[in-house]
């Protein structure tokens, strides 16, 4: 799990999809609006990453709080998503190797969940990450068990390399983004 490569990060920047159609059933969740930022892990904006970290995975799931928040935190890159102001969701990418990179703590609150949120969430990380670093040829995550069947909606697949494991308690596989889903769109 070490960062091997340089850890500047790239300023802010704000994405929201085009579409402006209020969440239901019926709307693609890539075009529910939000707003998609980077905040620095010293930065006041982080207090609403830590905020949603703790109220998902400390309080909801029981990670202990020293699991959820690691030695990986200040060279991570952190992203914020919120509506008119309110935060509803986070997530994190940071260097796993030179050609990898691990996606993270995606936490949408709850709230907000069952409104379409994550994939846009999953996707804005994912792009931010390859924006930041074109070259990864690999894009990582750790996912929870029960959430196996939405990550390979969003174009993810299990390694057959690695076994299944628990962190913190709770079920989770490997998975790997599908790359070549990348020159389709």
């Amino acid at each position: 799990f070490e960062m091997t490569t340089n850890t500047t990060t790239s300023p802010s920047s704000t994405t929201s999809p085009s579409s402006t159609t209020s969440p239901s059933s019926t709307t693609s969740p890539s075009s529910i609006p939000f707003d998609f930022e980077e905040v620095q892990y010293h930065s006041p904006e982080f207090s609403a990453i830590r905020q949603i970290r703790v109220d998902v995975f400390v309080n909801e799931q029981a990670c202990p709080i020293e699991e959820e928040f690691d030695e990986h935190e200040e060279k991570a890159h952190h992203y914020l998503a919120s509506i008119g102001g309110t935060p509803i969701g986070c997530s994190r990418w940071r260097f796993y190797n030179q050609s990898t990179a691990k996606l993270e703590r995606f936490a949408i609150t709850k709230q907000n969940r069952g409104k379409g949120y994550a994939l846009p969430l999953v996707m804005s990380t994912l792009h931010a990450c390859l924006r930041f670093h074109p070259s990864f040829t690999n894009i990582k995550i750790h996912a929870q068990a029960h959430l196996q069947k939405m990550y390979e909606r969003f174009g993810f697949v299990e390694s057959k390399e690695d076994a299944r494991f628990d962190e913190a308690g709770i079920p989770h596989l490997v998975m790997y983004y599908d790359m070549s889903r990348l020159s389709s769109n």
